[in-house]
């Protein structure tokens, strides 16, 4: 009992002296398909994020228990809706209905 206590005190008191994480800025990290669909269990549709005209979407399927992702497209002149999991005519007022310009 004692050597379960003087352990649970020595991990106390290594883990209090790591140093504190840095803040983690979800828009200083680069979006990436693979990620977002790495955290799946059953094939979905999620918006593309890194495509602010929404005229594209991810595909995350799961084969043998590995995921995988495909960025698709939406017909002409239709837009993915992230809610409804689905391309439409509509553009969703998230997203802009022209490319941007760089």
């Amino acid at each position: 009992m004692w050597l379960r206590i003087m352990f649970i005190l020595l991990l106390a008191h290594c883990l209090s002296a790591l140093p504190a994480p840095e803040f983690d800025d979800q828009n200083s990290k680069t979006w990436s398909a693979e990620e977002a669909c790495s955290e799946v269990t059953i094939t979905t549709l999620m918006e593309n994020q890194a495509d602010p005209t929404c005229r594209t979407y991810v595909y995350c399927y799961v084969v043998n228990g590995s995921v995988y992702s495909l960025i698709r497209s939406c017909k002409s002149n239709q837009y993915f809706d992230h809610n409804l999991k689905m391309c439409r005519s509509e553009v969703p007022a998230e997203c802009s209905a022209e490319a941007p310009t760089n």
